[in-house]
């Protein structure tokens, strides 16, 4: 009777064997997955959900004499992988068929909310995706200085704001009559000739003389009267200067022609409440991130200056309203960090937001007078380089607090439910503000996500502001608050990326989906129909009825009604007068 000869299997050959049934599964199950660059939390999670690692083939001379790893290196060399997670998109082939998880999102066009100035463009088509209860915007006024158009309206802006905020600053005092001297070196008139481009600037906002008026003549080319107000209005604000004394009467009456001009401005432009009054800017590079680049000034010439780079090279700044009110703890002024996830499905676009942050507190006491970065760039990469004051942030561990740390001061302030109640409420419209435009210029690739950074400041009347979003976080352990908090932020996204995409029962972590946004698609044709009637040379225009029809794909959902989003706006904002 012949036997056969049974295959005698060593240590080695078993546990290639072993190995082999390894990658066989997880090709099996799609659990393949690349990380490029350090992210060993990223790694440690999925190792733990029973993924094997590909390693970039530039990458395997650095394994080492780690032999399993590089066998099963060796042994995934020609697989596609399932999940990669990459700090910036690089060249990389990916197999789209298998609709791998990858850790990037392209916005294409001008509305990518993550840019310095897509955000701006972002707002500005705020109004055509309002969506009530659902949105909200919130957010410093931004001007993109691209152009010499745009610089011209930037400084048109900046101007406004230097009368407003004077009459502002004027009407903050109950009594007036500290500011005049008998030896006083500024008349009153100054006072009167801002009231006067005021009104005129308030009927350009209102439409009430496009024919007679043109805001360039008010605020761009000013006269030498005006360019001498201006200046008088820093010199009063500041404190330099002083007004000529007039009798009892005449202050009661110019008293009350202030207040009368405040409140319009007040109803016409509600943000000017944090604009306070010393006209303060800050410039941004468009490229650049973690505070670097950025100048605070409320000088003109040095506003001109700041865009202009070395051998007269023209620099892309944004310049933002600088919020001169915001809520200050400690003597400080702080920001907030939060994270954003965006998770495309097949059939729809998730909005996940991290419900845990933290605060990071600028070195420096807040001081509206000096514009050194200690004091108002509050960004770790920049405040690592200045020592804390004396009496800095108690508990502030590298000039941070969890939120559990600002809820527990929000409850020595008498307000124990400030966070949940009315701040995090809040800055979810503001988000979903500024996000929703972003969606018809999203490419919808399924298992695409992205996690995105958040700056969100808060004003002194507990408003939080949205500062921007960036693209590429940082999420290196540099402090010790961060370490805790990105530790279980970045096991949370493989919660949310591969656990909740798989099974949609699975806890998520601290991550909140916010919005939902149902991704539609029509026939994808070329007709394209439009009709209407021609306009005649020397005739009185006439909106004519125009009919189109247009057959393309829809990433994202319609408004079918038009909202006012304005309707109430006023009504929202209360003005604070100091003592």
């Amino acid at each position: 009777m012949a036997y056969k000869s049974a295959t005698v299997y060593g240590p080695v050959d078993l546990k290639s064997k072993e190995l082999s049934e390894q990658v066989k599964k997880a090709k099996q199950e799609k659990k393949i997955f690349m990380v490029i660059g350090g992210y060993e939390l990223i790694k440690t999670s999925l190792l733990l959900r029973g993924w094997l690692e590909k390693i970039p083939e530039d990458r395997m001379p650095y394994i080492g004499t780690q032999a399993e790893k590089m066998s099963i290196a060796l042994l995934l060399k020609n697989c596609h992988f399932n999940f990669i997670w990459q700090p910036r998109l690089r060249p990389i082939k990916i197999n789209e068929n298998m609709k791998p998880y990858v850790n990037s999102v392209i916005r294409n066009g001008a509305l990518n909310f993550t840019n310095k100035d897509g955000i701006v463009h972002c707002m500005n088509n705020f109004h055509w995706n309002y969506i009530e209860g659902l949105t909200d915007l919130n957010i410093q006024r931004t001007h993109i200085l691209s152009d010499r158009s745009s610089k011209e309206e930037f400084f048109e802006d900046y101007r406004r704001t230097a009368f407003t905020s004077f009459i502002l600053y004027l009407d903050s005092f109950n009594d007036i009559s500290h500011l005049f001297y008998p030896n006083g070196d500024i008349s009153c008139d100054c006072i009167k000739f801002a009231i006067q481009k005021i009104e005129l600037l308030l009927k350009m906002a209102n439409h009430e003389d496009i024919d007679t008026t043109n805001i360039f003549d008010i605020c761009a080319k000013y006269p030498k009267d005006q360019k001498k107000t201006l200046t008088e209005t820093k010199l009063i604000v500041s404190g330099v200067k002083k007004f000529r004394a007039i009798d009892e009467d005449a202050m009661l009456k110019l008293a009350a022609d202030i207040h009368a001009c405040a409140e319009k401005i007040l109803k016409q432009w509600p943000y000017t409440k944090y604009d306070g009054f010393r006209n303060i800017w800050i410039f941004k590079p468009v490229g650049s991130s973690s505070g670097y680049g950025i100048q605070v000034t409320n000088k003109e010439n040095e506003m001109k200056e700041i865009t202009i780079g070395k051998n007269g090279a023209t620099v892309r700044y944004v310049a933002q309203k600088y919020i001169e009110r915001p809520l200050i703890i400690h003597k400080r002024k702080f920001d907030m960090r939060l994270y954003l996830l965006t998770m495309i499905k097949e059939k729809h676009i998730d909005i996940w937001l991290y419900k845990d942050c933290y605060v990071k507190f600028a070195t420096s006491p807040f001081n509206v007078n000096f514009f050194h970065k200690s004091i108002h760039v509050t960004n770790y990469a920049v405040q690592k380089y200045f020592m804390n004051e004396k009496d800095a942030v108690p508990d502030a561990r590298e000039n941070m607090w969890t939120l559990q740390q600002l809820i527990e001061y929000f409850e020595t302030t008498g307000k124990p439910r400030l966070w949940q109640s009315h701040i995090y409420p809040a800055i979810k419209k503001n988000l979903l503000a500024v996000i929703i435009p972003s969606f018809e210029h999203t490419e919808l690739q399924e298992n695409n996500f992205e996690l995105n950074g958040i700056d969100v400041m808060i004003t002194f009347d507990y408003e939080p502001i949205l500062i921007e979003i960036n693209s590429v976080p940082a999420l290196y352990f540099s402090q010790t608050v961060q370490e805790i908090m990105t530790k279980k932020l970045l096991e949370d996204v493989i919660k949310v990326v591969v656990d909740h995409s798989r099974d949609s029962s699975a806890y998520t972590g601290d991550f909140e989906c916010i919005h939902s946004e149902p991704i539609s698609w029509c026939d994808n044709t070329q007709n394209l129909i439009i009709s209407g009637t021609s306009i005649h040379r020397g005739t009185t225009y006439r909106r004519s009825a125009i009919q189109y029809s247009v057959k393309t794909p829809i990433n994202v959902r319609q408004n079918t009604k038009t909202i006012n989003k304005y309707s109430d706006f006023n009504d929202r904002y209360v003005y604070l007068k100091s003592v």
